[in-house]
């Protein structure tokens, strides 16, 4: 991307900001304008909108989710497979998914181990101290 419009772009219709390498837009003018729409301020606060709606929906998303049982666990793990094999999710954000569904599984195992002790320790107390165990 070189600082001048070329041969196929008049000077009079390219866009006159700079980007942040100093080197000219290339882009064609909006109508009416000196800039191009991506150099708007009308377009910075359009995209200012479409991120902060981006986060609801990400947040929404966020909140709906479950990860109380292993089968919505695995469900979240085969879903960020699928958005990362599409280039969907970075592989970064699949990553930290990953760990958050190993804690998430590990909580609920000893979730299901201290369930299983205190029914054994309840089974026990019923048998009464004169129980004994077979050899």
């Amino acid at each position: 991307m070189g600082a001048t419009p070329g041969p196929d772009r008049h000077e009079a219709l390219i866009c006159t900001a700079t980007g942040k390498s100093g080197n000219r837009c290339r882009a064609f003018k909006a109508a009416g304008s000196e800039v191009c729409r991506f150099h708007s301020p009308a377009a910075d606060g359009d995209r200012a909108k479409a991120r902060a709606a981006a986060r609801q929906a990400t947040t929404e998303e966020a909140n709906r989710l479950r990860l109380d049982t292993p089968e919505q666990i695995k469900a979240l793990i085969e879903e960020t497979a699928q958005k990362l094999r599409a280039g969907q999710i970075h592989a970064g954000a699949a990553l930290a998914i990953d760990r958050l569904c190993r804690t998430a599984l590990s909580a609920i195992e000893a979730q299901q181990l201290e369930a299983a002790t205190e029914e054994l320790a309840a089974r026990r107390a019923e048998q009464g101290p004169t129980a004994r165990r077979r050899k």
